[in-house]
């Protein structure tokens, strides 16, 4: 499934409904939201939008990325190479 921030995420968040029954209606599309504020606005999130990302990540992998280092580096890492 092809996927890109901002981009056509109505559509995708009908499919990964689909897909995932563990993803919620409308949540993919407030995760995108979440990623413009901090990826394109320079906005830190607040602890409770963390949280959000941590859980649509764990349905989407079946895992912790608190205790997966390697993608916890990854995602930090990626976050902080799109903000300079």
């Amino acid at each position: 499934m092809d996927a890109a921030l901002g981009w056509k995420t109505e559509k995708t968040d009908r499919a990964l409904t689909l897909r995932l029954p563990a993803v919620s209606e409308g949540e993919y599309q407030r995760i995108c939201s979440l990623l413009e504020k901090t990826v394109y606005g320079g906005i830190m999130l607040e602890p409770f939008e963390e949280r959000a990302l941590d859980r649509f990540l764990y349905h989407l992998t079946g895992q912790d990325m608190k205790k997966s280092l390697g993608m916890w580096l990854k995602l930090h890492y990626a976050c902080l190479k799109k903000r300079k």
